[in-house]
């Protein structure tokens, strides 16, 4: 049960609060322990806060050989400035043949085993709460066959060492559960101002119309308020008869997705390994393995399902379920292809900061008198904000791919925000490339030249040296602050119509935690950490505190302030990949920086080429064998 300490915390947001609670015996006791945020978040919560702990002990490890063996070496030459220049720390500054560089190429390998280690232990931990499931979730049924004695009667038929425990189906309930929603709000106000009436003895009012609370007030406006239990039970009223209308119109509309449970998990297992993709039956592409048929398998159609474990029902957009696979892949290729051209042509970070220039030029005198030190920080800091809020676009378009489980969605958007990130903040700019744009022009115009002299410059790695900074203090507070939900809550209070519905507003503001962009901001940090840990590793010490203090406060928002969400092990399955491509592009930088400083027949330059085969070699092994891939960790 949550104290009452923690409840103060959570409207205080004092972090001295949250780190302690009261026990039973009203002493102290440490906060945010494994077994807390398990019954409170739930499983996904736990596993993402011990991935974080594996990442950081990860990074403390690349951080000591970065500082304590790469630093010195680097200081050893004499290319970039003096000792007090932030050029004499990086790689830059030795000469390319020295015989210090063998150095940074040996331990770029030697990060992989280590990592391998660290990924192995944190895979090995979900092992441990993994269990079998009973329940399937089968698509593309006919939906004129959705009946459960036709379902019972083919598993008889075609399973009859089976038992079949339960079938059930889905209905197109989209506008149920909108409606539903309504209804609950509309009685949730109700009740709000019949407790107004009880405790002060006054009513209050409502302007019917949008943005009424405010709009209502001014003089001008010629519609008056009416009595707000009244307005609100009349709503009420209509929309538990549209309710009733939109239940019995959903149960006449299944969606072809069915839910089956069987006795036992080797029963399910083995359902599953007749219908995987390839098997086929008599009236399907013939090969090797064919599916059990029924009497009325030609009413089902069982060599087109697509079955699997079934989700949990938390993890379930029920209202999408309706999408079929014909309907959603055009509209997953629209927006994609939209979101393509609105991010990676027109709102490149970079590309904005260059637009930015000329208003930056004509602020330079304010700026100076500021100080040096601002006007230093402010390109990151505007480099930081405008990159902050493209994963919001992401985010934001994936709710319109009516995608089934919240888990694929997290998925989706960790996926495409970590990519999206992972290109205009760290591989094009280390190219001394502006947008995606200039990157193309290069590929594709004969004319235009590409000064690879850029790639190694000292600059890059102090850009990405505030960066880091950036994100580890301002970005973690801003996590704390919550902006975006601070101006949701404004816009949404703006659109109310009485003080009633004010106070719903309030209490629907708890979202659910957004695995997706956090897993793809922290991934990117970790990714800039080991990309420049050798050639900068003036950046490791900043890394590793900004992964630390994210742990913290993720581990603060996910206990007090969001909703629980889901993700499953594919997530972390692409996280431990993601990993392995950050070494994987630091074995690249070293590979280029020798090749295109020493040539192609150097032994370093050849060194550095076995090595890199020998890591790309590993992470394909790594997908084909799912080595640190661990299993699903639900319970259903």
């Amino acid at each position: 049960m949550i104290s009452e300490f923690q409840v103060i915390s959570h409207y205080t947001g004092g972090c001295a609060l949250a780190l302690l609670s009261c026990n039973g015996d009203g002493g102290l006791m440490p906060l945010h322990s494994e077994e807390q945020i398990a019954e409170k978040c739930g499983a996904d919560a736990v596993q993402y806060l011990s991935f974080q702990r594996h990442v950081f002990g990860y990074l403390m490890i690349v951080c000591f050989i970065s500082i304590v063996v790469a630093l010195p070496v680097n200081f050893q030459g004499s290319l970039e400035g003096g000792p007090t220049d932030f050029g004499h720390t990086t790689l830059a500054n030795l000469k390319p043949e020295s015989g210090l560089v063998w150095v940074h190429a040996t331990f770029g390998f030697l990060f992989l085993p280590v990592a391998m280690l660290i990924m192995w232990h944190f895979s090995k931990r979900l092992h441990l709460s993994s269990s079998s499931s009973r329940a399937l979730m089968v698509s593309r049924i006919p939906r004129a066959a959705c009946q459960k004695d036709i379902i019972k009667t083919h598993f008889q038929e075609a399973y009859p060492d089976l038992v079949l425990q339960d079938v059930e189906f889905s209905y197109n309930v989209a506008s149920l559960i909108t409606t539903e929603q309504a209804r609950r709000e509309a009685k949730a106000a109700r009740v709000k101002c019949e407790k107004y009436l009880d405790d002060t003895g006054k009513r209050l009012l409502v302007w019917p119309f949008t943005c009424g609370k405010i709009c209502g007030r001014c003089s001008g406006c010629c519609t008056h308020p009416i009595d707000a239990i009244e307005f609100y039970a009349v709503e009420e009223a209509r929309l538990c008869a549209s309710v009733e209308s939109l239940r019995v119109k959903a149960l006449q509309k299944p969606t072809g997705v069915a839910f089956i449970i069987l006795a036992t998990p080797e029963g399910a297992s083995q359902v599953m390994h007749d219908h995987q993709r390839g098997a086929k039956c008599k009236h399907g592409v013939s090969c090797n393995r064919s599916i059990p048929s029924s009497s009325v398998s030609s009413q089902l159609k069982p060599y087109n399902w697509f079955v699997g474990p079934a989700p949990s029902p938390n993890d379930i957009y029920w209202g999408n379920l309706s999408v079929t696979s014909r309907m959603w892949w055009p509209k997953a290729i629209l927006i994609n292809s939209i979101l393509f051209v609105v991010l990676f042509i027109f709102t490149t970070p970079s590309l904005v900061l260059q637009n930015l220039d000329s208003i930056i030029s004509a602020l330079q005198e304010q700026i100076t008198v500021l100080g040096p030190a601002v006007s230093e920080i402010l390109p990151t800091l505007l480099l930081w904000t405008v990159s902050a809020g493209m994963p919001v676009m992401v985010a934001y378009s994936d709710k319109f791919m009516s995608h089934w489980t919240r888990s694929a969605e997290n998925h989706s958007i960790m996926v495409k925000t970590y990519t999206f990130l992972l290109l205009m903040i760290i591989i094009l700019p280390s190219l001394g490339l502006t947008s995606a744009q200039a990157l193309v022009q290069w590929v594709f115009q004969k004319n235009t030249s590409f000064r690879w002299e850029c790639v190694f410059l000292a600059d890059n790695g102090a850009l990405f040296v505030n960066y880091v900074i950036t994100s580890a203090f301002l970005g973690t507070s801003l996590e704390l602050v919550r902006l975006p939900q601070l101006l949701f809550l404004i816009i949404k209070l703006s659109l109310t119509r009485s003080e009633a519905e004010s106070a719903i507003v309030r209490r629907s503001l708890i979202l659910e935690f957004p695995f997706g962009v956090q897993y793809a901001w922290m991934m990117l940090i970790v990714a800039m950490t080991i990309i420049f840990s050798l050639s900068c590793p003036l950046i490791t010490p900043f890394g590793t505190l900004c992964v630390g203090m994210k742990h913290l406060v993720d581990k603060y928002n996910i206990y007090f302030v969001f909703k629980p969400s889901c993700i499953n092990s594919k997530i972390h399955t692409t996280a431990i990949n993601f990993v392995f491509v950050s070494i994987l592009l630091l074995q690249l930088i070293l590979l280029f920086f020798c090749l295109l400083r020493l040539g192609q027949n150097n032994a370093l330059t050849i060194y550095s080429i076995v090595l890199f085969t020998l890591t790309c070699l590993v992470l394909v092994l790594q997908n084909t064998f799912n080595w640190f891939s661990p299993k699903d960790y639900k319970v259903l």
